[in-house]
């Protein structure tokens, strides 16, 4: 007879951040209660206060070094008076209400697209309005609700500068560390002439790097500081993932290469190695140590010349072409690998407040500056503010989401009169996530949690009665459990114990026995279902709906990139100029789909397996345009000795650009994907001309390595498009 085994839930809590978490908001909302209520003897101030530290500690909780913390925290609860003002003077009138309460979160959700501190602390700013439009009241209690604001607001910048404050951002480093610190591990072992492209590297970069993914997920909306700086981690994923393909495609060095060739290569991924192990050291100790980015460039740009003196030799004195091929694809995969690395010390930089110096002489500084250095804030804000105003944007579609779920709580609580209405309205907040699987598993977790929560709580009454001594006793505890056990071990069980705070703080309040929790899982049921109603109805798929047609722009708009810039070299055309303004389409769309990717990420239902898919994708599109810009550097001349061979770019650039655009219907439309085998290598390279030559040899052998991208893409592009049924492990 088989045994029933009861399991319990398990705890996971990397470097503690939901105890210390949990530990900082019951503090806070604890004591500001306490105070409110006991020492001033004013209600309204002790649930303002409260609620304000569950607001900017439990909800926002900002990251980033002391002075950021406290300083976004105080911006927050400044935001907070205006918010407190309107919602009370409206907070008697339904119709009023309702409409203040769409506009108020419509504007403050939509203000996510301005930075990561903006998304932070979006849901603390709702809170305060909730609270003061779900609690109608007269004008005349808005001064205790703003001293409430104000106490609240004092304890938790104190809390979120000195009491056990929160390192996601620190997490995502340490597992980003870990994948550069591998790259490095494999860079050098090329550099001493082995090789890295057997199925146990290929399975550890993959472990890895999903971690790093899974890790900067979880502090997508928290970046270290008002910077770009988040962007820098997103693309050091995607740089790690490109490396790690470019260190298994190395080929050993072939015999008879000039030895000159291959001491200068062995230094320069010496160089590179180095600066990778510098990259992943700067990570995992907050910039103990800072990459040499001079350093990496010089001994690229070192080897460049070296490598094309040493080919020039092999085109003038006629060697077979086969040969010639081959080395220029090794060349070209190596220099990749180098401009990678470059890359990756650049935005390792960002990370830590370092703005790069762009030398306009060099195509890695376009690249490296539309990467990394923006226009000023004022502009950057309106400028992505308009870009998302677009039914198509993921910023406008959960402000609309959120906005509407809140307008209709509103207006069930002033229509139905229930009696604790900002109940609903918080129960919606804590619901309505950016999908419908998501709201419905949160909706699920609330409603149970606070049935168990209702359950415990009137047990708990029935043994004690309203003790009020032994409520004030157990307030910190159960409010310490309401915010740490939802980040180490379920939603529903931080939902029961949240349950239990309500029904704790307001018998110390008003003294009303079990009916409290009553109200409070009616409330919530009513929130739960507005949420789940409103869900389902707009844009239910959340990110997930968006990410391939933002995908498929970017290929798009990196398509245009290569293929224009391409046809420029062939041409004779080209310039740093024509780089620069080819590149900032493709810019834009990068932008874009990071931002949509990133909140893809933070989508708690989303399986590992998609996640991989669409990271891959996402890489693909990026290698359009990296790569484009430096290539697009290079100087052509038009000789009409190596017409052949602009005749075969040229007639592979179509077959490049063809295979994109059908990529890109691909995503759009959620069809297969296939492509016909890649046209080959041109006839014999120009004598006459070896430097013309060789620089358009590598063009080719770029070209070819982008078209070779496409190889097994279709796998890929069925896990994302198409994914099996995994169950959430998030």
């Amino acid at each position: 007879m088989n045994r029933l085994k009861f399991e319990l839930p398990k705890i996971h809590d990397p470097e503690h951040r939901a105890l210390r978490h949990g530990g900082r908001t019951a503090v806070v909302m604890c004591t500001g209660f306490f105070i409110g209520h006991f020492a001033l003897h004013n209600n309204q101030l002790a649930v303002l206060a409260s609620f304000t530290g569950a607001a900017l500690l439990g909800l926002a909780d900002f990251t980033g070094d002391r002075p950021h913390r406290m300083l976004a925290t105080a911006i927050t609860a400044v935001v907070g008076v205006p918010l407190v003002i309107l919602g009370t003077a409206v907070s008697l009138h339904t119709a009023a209400a309702t409409i203040s309460m769409f506009i108020v979160a419509l504007v403050i959700a939509f203000g996510a697209v301005f930075s990561g501190y903006f998304a932070a602390g979006a849901n603390a700013a709702i809170v305060f309005f909730v609270v003061a439009v779900g609690i109608p009241d007269p004008t005349s209690t808005i001064p205790s609700r703003l001293w409430g604001l104000a106490l609240g607001g004092a304890l938790s910048i104190v809390a979120s500068g000195w009491l056990w404050p929160t390192r996601a951002v620190a997490s995502s480093l340490k597992a980003l560390a870990v994948v550069y610190g591998e790259l490095a591990d494999a860079v050098e072992t090329l550099a001493a002439g082995g090789l890295v492209n057997g199925p146990d590297q290929r399975n550890m970069f993959e472990r890895s790097v999903l971690n790093a993914e899974l890790a900067v997920a979880s502090s997508a909306w928290r970046p270290g500081g008002l910077t770009r700086a988040h962007k820098s981690r997103m693309y050091l994923l995607h740089g790690a993932r490109r490396i790690a393909t470019l260190v298994q495609q190395m080929q050993p060095i072939a015999p008879g290469t000039p030895a000159a060739y291959q001491s200068s290569r062995q230094s320069m991924l010496k160089v590179q190695a180095t600066t990778l192990r510098d990259c992943a050291r700067a990570l995992g100790t907050n910039c103990a140590v800072r990459p040499d980015i001079a350093a990496a460039e010089a001994a690229k740009i070192a080897f460049d010349v070296r490598a094309a003196d040493a080919l020039q030799v092999r085109i003038a004195a006629g060697s077979h072409q086969s040969d010639i091929d081959q080395q220029v694809a090794n060349l070209l995969t190596t220099l990749e690998l180098a401009r990678a690395t470059v890359l990756a010390a650049l935005h390792t930089g960002v990370i830590f407040g370092l703005r790069p110096e762009r030398d306009a002489t060099l195509p890695n500084s376009v690249l490296a500056t539309s990467l990394t250095v923006g226009v000023p804030s004022v502009r950057k804000w309106l400028r992505r503010a308009r870009r998302n105003l677009t039914f198509r944007s993921v910023h406008l579609q959960n402000s609309l989401r959120l906005a509407t779920s809140l307008a209709l709580a509103r207006a069930a609580v002033g229509i139905f009169d229930l009696k604790h209405g900002f109940w609903v309205l918080f129960a919606t907040l804590v619901v309505v996530k950016t999908s419908a699987a998501g709201t419905r598993k949160t909706a699920l977790g609330a409603a149970v949690g606070t049935a168990i929560g209702f359950g415990i709580s009137t047990g708990l009454i029935a043994v004690f009665g309203v003790h009020i001594g032994l409520y004030c006793i157990l307030l910190p505890f159960v409010a310490f459990a309401a915010f740490y056990l939802p980040g180490a071990v379920s939603f529903l069980l931080g939902q029961a114990f949240f349950t239990m705070v309500v029904v704790f703080l307001f018998n110390i309040l008003d003294p009303t026995g079990w009916t409290v929790g009553l109200l409070r899982f009616e409330d919530v049921a009513i929130g739960a279902a507005i949420g789940l109603v409103v869900g389902a109805i707009m844009w239910p798929r959340g990110a997930a709906s968006e990410l391939a047609k933002a995908i498929a722009d970017l290929i798009d708009s990196g398509n245009d990139v290569a293929a224009s810039l391409v046809r420029s070299l062939l041409r004779g055309d080209s310039s740093i100029e024509d780089v620069s303004k080819h590149c900032f389409p493709a810019t834009v769309a990068a932008a874009t789909a990071e931002d949509v990717f990133s909140q893809y990420l933070t989508e708690m239902h989303v399986p590992p397996a998609p996640v991989l898919a669409w990271s891959t994708l996402m890489g693909t599109a990026h290698q359009l345009w990296y790569g484009a810009v430096v290539i697009g550097g290079l100087h052509i001349s038009a000789v009409d000795e190596d017409r052949v061979l602009h005749t075969a770019i040229a007639t592979q650039t179509d077959v490049m650009q063809y295979d994109y655009q059908k990529l890109a219907t691909s995503l759009r439309e959620g069809a297969q994907f296939s492509i016909d085998p890649p046209p080959g290598p041109s006839g014999p390279a120009s004598q006459g001309h070896p430097e013309t030559t060789f620089r358009l040899l590598e063009i080719q052998a770029w070209v070819q390595g982008i078209l070779a991208n496409l190889d097994g893409i279709d796998s890929s592009l069925r896990a994302a498009i198409s994914p099996d049924p995994v169950p959430a492990s998030r």
